[in-house]
């Protein structure tokens, strides 16, 4: 059902820009079923709304990945690894085993999906199924987050390719192509 109801909010979205209520056909997509009901019903100029809502989200996608997420329970819980305890070298949770050389390529999200090359070291704060075809071309894989049953790890044993997971703040410790070692075996990456 769910590409059928992005379909119909699509179509509201396009209308109500054709009203003035928002900007852009996508601004439904930041307002909550309530403000959308809310607006059907009495209609409204939401542009202002959905500004606050988009800096909020901004806002949010700048900050890094919490330890521990908790609402009603705890949902995750990512492993802290001990450190290294040797100058250029991060520990993480050893996923994939083998060990690769490489150019770290950071990517953020799918729009940095062009700038992984094959060979490159897949560095990221996590991967979904969205990332697995970048898989097929990285020498290796970092993540910020996940363990031995995460998606990155998994894949990555499925592509015989070594992975380290839960390397804390990678993304900021390393440089985008900067060479590095990936030492799934261990649980290391080594800045050479």
């Amino acid at each position: 059902m769910f590409p059928l109801f992005r379909r119909y909010l699509h179509e509201i979205g396009r209308r109500w820009v054709d009203d003035g209520w928002i900007d852009h056909e996508e601004d439904v997509f930041f307002l909550t079923f309530d403000e959308l009901e809310e607006n059907a019903f009495e209609p409204s100029d939401r542009r202002k709304v959905v500004r606050s809502y988009k800096e909020e989200y901004e806002i949010a996608q700048s900050c890094p990945w919490p330890d521990a997420i908790i609402g009603g329970r705890e949902i995750f819980l990512r492993e802290v690894p001990q450190s290294a305890g040797v100058e250029g070298e991060l520990s993480g949770i050893a996923s994939s085993p083998g060990m690769v050389s490489g150019v770290a390529r950071l990517i953020r999200g799918p729009d940095d999906f062009n700038n992984l090359q094959d060979g490159d070291i897949l560095v990221a704060p996590f991967t979904t199924p969205v990332w697995t075809p970048l898989f097929g071309i990285a020498r290796g894989v970092v993540t910020e987050s996940g363990g031995i049953l995460s998606h990155g790890a998994i894949v990555a044993r499925e592509y015989g390719i070594p992975a380290v997971m839960s390397v804390v703040n990678v993304m900021n410790l390393l440089e985008d192509g900067s060479p590095i070692t990936v030492d799934g075996d261990r649980g290391i990456v080594r800045m050479n």
